[in-house]
């Protein structure tokens, strides 16, 4: 069964299923322990559940916010109850703060009022995610958190299985190849999905190694599957640091050095394989090698230019050409947010694109400090295997918003804010303590009832 645009599964299977896995979801949050884990672990169920009703949640029901908006916003407000309020004054926050800075004034300058509250509502999200990862893995600890997050996960790969031995398949874009995505309406989405399952899974190291292994590979080919080039290309930093890691756990701290070469050299190899058995899919690199040009004006790009990386090129000479052509206060402030939609049918697929045309040069700055602040505090982590994860885990987001929005998303959202909250804790970022709170006094030493009585001193 082939469509254009995923179709929803039969109603007799995703209605059971979906039940059965709520079911399930109630158990394991009743085994956790604190409201903030609770809440990471059902907003991500409930986040990653509602697209598989698509032709439901993505209507329009209220104005222009369809019902998943709003359970997003709903899910904003709980996660403000939930999170302690000095959670929010953490300093490598600042950063996020900036880039809120400056799109609201983006969107105010632009008038882009619609756009501004949808970005403040995604960012939003973001947050009480990250915190609520942060609040999490500072009570249970890193990998007990991963262990019951991956539960959240359960539902991406259980429905795509589903789809394929359905045969449910969808076309992808631009060479007609098939996804399997398992009802979700586009296959950049599931893939994110399938990449956090990975990065998860990672940290998960209470499970059983061969339990762990299992579901790295389960997600992995989940993402062969979805069949969507860029995140095939962007997994690779996280997929190797994670075999790596867990090849060098194995041995002393002196041998970890050589096994780490030696599983680098195996990973290299199984990337390479992966890319001749898919060679056809990456067919346009062998065209940019041997001298296809990457960035020039529109009106020059011939048709099969334009059809090289599925019209990405093309589309981000569009979106580059409109910015250079702006004024100067377009230029340092941009369009606003979500502007796109008022001059372009598709969104940029490269986020720093999308900032600098949406945003300016000032939004464009700030991205790039979001992802090198973050990215930098993992040198901060003393673990040496956890540090090699998370890198390579901040590394596969950035490239997967090389080639398509997975910050724009709300699955890339979550992706990034629990790479995020995980590095913090493991930074050991704190809290400016004279910034919001009192340092406890000490008690006053009780009155002796009689002003006279001497104490002798113990020996």
């Amino acid at each position: 069964m082939l469509d254009a645009f995923s179709p929803e599964l039969p109603a007799a299977l995703l209605y059971p299923i979906t039940a059965a896995l709520a079911v399930m979801l109630w158990f394991v949050l009743r085994r956790v322990e604190g409201n903030a884990a609770r809440f990471v672990i059902a907003a991500m169920w409930l986040r990653y559940v509602m697209p598989l009703y698509h032709d439901v949640t993505f209507r329009p029901i209220i104005g222009d916010f369809s019902l998943i908006a709003l359970v997003t916003t709903g899910l904003f407000a709980i996660g403000c109850l939930i999170i302690p309020p000095r959670r929010w004054m953490l300093k490598a926050l600042g950063p996020v703060y900036v880039l809120l800075a400056v799109t609201t004034l983006s969107g105010l300058l632009n008038a882009q009022f619609a756009g501004l509250v949808n970005t403040l509502i995604k960012w939003g999200f973001f947050l009480v995610i990250l915190l609520g990862v942060y609040e999490a893995v500072r009570r249970l600890g890193p990998d007990k958190i991963s262990a019951f997050l991956l539960w959240a996960l359960l539902p991406p790969l259980v429905f795509q299985a589903v789809s394929f031995v359905l045969g449910i398949a969808k076309h992808s874009e631009g060479d007609g190849s098939l996804s399997f995505i398992g009802g979700y309406n586009h296959e950049s989405a599931f893939s994110i999905v399938m990449i956090t399952g990975i990065c998860v899974a990672a940290f998960a190291t209470r499970l059983n190694a061969w339990v762990r292994n299992a579901l790295v590979v389960a997600f992995l080919l989940g993402l062969y599957l979805a069949n969507y080039r860029t995140a095939i290309l962007a997994v690779a930093p996280i997929a190797v640091a994670y075999f790596t890691a867990q090849s060098a756990s194995w041995f002393r701290s002196r041998e970890r050095v050589i096994v780490g070469g030696v599983m680098l050299g195996f990973a290299a190899l199984g990337v390479a394989a992966v890319g001749f058995l898919m060679r056809e899919r990456f067919a346009d690199f062998a065209t940019i090698v041997q001298g296809a040009p990457i960035f020039q004006s529109p009106q020059d790009f011939t048709a099969s230019e334009r059809a090289l990386f599925s019209s990405r090129l093309y589309l981000w000479s569009q979106y580059l050409d409109a910015f250079s052509h702006g004024g100067l206060a377009h230029q340092f402030f941009g369009f606003g947010p979500d502007a796109w939609r008022n001059a372009f049918p598709l969104y940029a697929h490269n986020t720093f694109i999308s900032a600098l045309y949406e945003t300016g040069v000032l939004g464009a700055g700030a991205l790039l400090y979001l992802w090198g602040a973050m990215a930098m505090a993992t040198l901060r982590v003393e673990d040496n295997l956890a540090r090699m994860k998370l890198m390579a885990a901040h590394a596969t987001f950035i490239l997967v918003n090389m080639a398509t929005m997975g910050q724009w998303m709300l699955e890339g959202l979550i992706l990034y804010a629990f790479v995020c909250g995980m590095t913090l804790v493991q930074a050991r970022a704190r809290i400016p303590v004279d910034a919001y709170e009192i340092r406890p006094q000490p008690a006053p030493m009780p009155a002796r009832r009689y002003a006279h009585a001497r104490v002798r001193p113990r020996i």
